[in-house]
């Protein structure tokens, strides 16, 4: 009987120690603005929707888009005109956030991508990549990005 007790305290003493470290780590997590978390989502809900000012108002007025193989686009308006020439080409974007975070008024996001588009000479596009959002809260409150990097998982073709 006594061995028995023994057990059951032990027992009991392991899932209330159990409990504590949860209730612990659950309330060490912090809470992600719901905009930061967010933000590849709403970008590609804007571009499948064909809007590629609403795309833009995503970033900051004096945002740096870096694309693949390609030079920095600065500031919103360069950005928008880059989106609307992609837009016309019929892109297609879907956006998996894999981690977002945010410290005072500076955020990211990290996440994974898929788009396609067709060229100017009609050649289908279709690429898989990553990315990352710098995102700061501006005064108006909103987050949006200042820093918007993506890179292809597939290899660089070499040209003929």
């Amino acid at each position: 009987m006594k061995r028995r007790l023994c057990f059951l305290v032990l027992l009991l003493m392991g899932v209330l120690a159990g409990v504590v470290h949860a209730e612990k780590r659950s309330a060490g997590k912090k809470s992600v603005p719901k905009e930061v978390s967010e933000v590849g989502a709403s970008f590609a809900a804007a571009v499948n929707g064909k809007e590629a000012s609403k795309a833009a108002s995503l970033y900051s007025m004096h945002a740096s888009l870096m694309v693949p193989n390609g030079e920095p686009i600065n500031g919103r308006e360069g950005i928008e005109v880059f989106w609307k020439q992609l837009v016309e080409q019929g892109l297609t974007v879907s956006t998996t956030t894999v981690d977002a975070d945010a410290s005072g008024s500076i955020g990211y996001e990290t996440g994974t991508y898929e788009l396609s588009f067709r060229t100017s000479e009609g050649q289908l596009i279709r690429d898989k990549g990553k990315y990352v959002n710098l995102m700061k809260r501006e005064a108006d409150g909103h987050w949006r990005m200042i820093v918007d990097i993506w890179n292809s998982n597939e290899p660089i073709k070499a040209s003929k």
